[in-house]
This record gives structure tokens, C-alpha cells and sequence, in this order.
């Protein structure tokens, strides 16, 4: 009971001496998540409004077209009406270079819609090279922490002594247990301070 107690103990001690080195790449890996999922979205969100674009200027053209046929059959009956009537047809010319007018409005707003499509895409573009270059950086640092935390974890060393040791916490090492090198930790500790992150 009192061996496995120590060994309880033992693990946990050497946990909490790792934890500080895991929360760091822990956190950056998590902003590298949450930054992944932003850039998803926004993908997500741009081909929505492409697809919504695209739908009413597909909707306007056939309403367009569906106008200019109804338009076609009216001109051919005013055609006839204006053998009839010329003070008619002079009206309703008019009508037809008002209608005219309308049209060139609608078109101009189009292709101000589409300027001002183009030009959130071009944004949306520079903002996704931003993030993948934010990626790309994150990405670094969380490898270079990770090539450089199991030189910390994962290089124990083994007491030479068979007598009991005491550690700065109090409790007692024996021979056999597995410790965690000074030497290797201030190494890290200056390397870190080299690194240029």
C-alpha cells in the first residue's frame, strides 16, 4: 500500500513539474484552432453571399427577360396601333426611352454591385494571406516548442546512490527513481532565452 502510494505521489510530482512547459504550446495550439475555425467561417461566409449574389442577378436577368418579351409583343401591338395613331405612338415612345433609361440605372447598379463584390473579395483574399501567414508563424513556434519540451520531459536521469535523497519539496527520492536533470533544465532555460520567440 505504502509503495503504491509513493508511486501515486511520484507521478504526480513529476506532472506538475512539466505542466508549466505544456501550457504554453496548449494555449498557441489553441489560438491556432480558434484561428483556423475564423478563416473557415469566413470561407463559409463568402461563398454564401457569392451564392446569394448569384442567385438575384439570376433572378433580375430572368425577370429582365421575362419584361423584354412582354415588351416585344407590346411594341408589335403598338406597331399595329400606330398606323392607327401617331399622337399614340409618339406617347408611348416616349414610355419606351423612359423604360430605356430604367434599364441603363439598372445596369449601372449591377456593375457597381459587382465593383463593390470585387472588391470585398480582393480584401477577403489580402485578410486570408494575412492569416495563413499568422498560421504559418503560430505554426513555427509550436514546433519549435515541441522539438524543444521533450529534451525536458523526456530525458530523465537515474540517481546513482542507493541512499534517500531529499528534493526541495521535502519528500524523499530513492535509488532507481526516475528524476529530471538540473543541468538539462538550464540548458533549455538558455535556449530560450536565444530563441527568437
Amino acid at each position: 500500500m505504502d509503495t503504491a502510494s509513493a508511486a501515486t505521489t511520484r507521478e504526480k510530482r513529476a506532472g506538475s513539474a512539466g505542466e508549466s512547459n505544456v501550457v504554453a504550446p496548449r494555449q498557441r495550439a489553441r489560438r491556432r484552432r480558434k484561428e483556423r475555425e475564423r478563416v473557415r467561417e469566413a470561407r463559409k461566409a463568402r461563398r454564401g453571399r457569392v451564392c446569394q449574389w448569384t442567385l438575384e442577378r439570376d433572378r433580375e436577368a430572368r425577370v429582365e427577360r421575362e419584361r423584354d418579351a412582354e415588351w416585344n409583343r407590346q411594341l408589335q401591338e403598338w406597331e399595329r396601333e400606330r398606323l392607327e395613331s401617331e399622337e399614340q405612338w409618339r406617347e408611348r415612345d416616349k414610355q419606351w426611352r423612359e423604360r430605356e433609361e430604367q434599364r441603363r440605372e439598372r445596369e449601372r447598379q449591377w456593375r457597381e454591385r459587382e465593383a463593390e463584390w470585387e472588391r470585398s473579395q480582393r480584401e477577403l483574399e489580402i485578410e486570408m494571406q494575412k492569416n495563413d501567414r499568422i498560421l504559418k508563424e503560430l505554426m513555427k513556434e509550436v514546433q519549435w516548442l515541441l522539438d524543444l519540451f521533450p529534451r525536458v520531459v523526456r530525458r530523465p536521469v537515474i540517481p546513482r546512490t542507493n541512499n534517500l535523497e531529499r528534493i526541495e519539496d521535502g519528500s524523499g527520492v530513492g535509488a532507481g527513481d526516475l528524476v529530471f536533470c538540473d543541468e538539462e533544465v538550464e540548458e533549455v532555460e538558455e535556449k530560450e532565452e536565444e530563441s527568437p520567440y
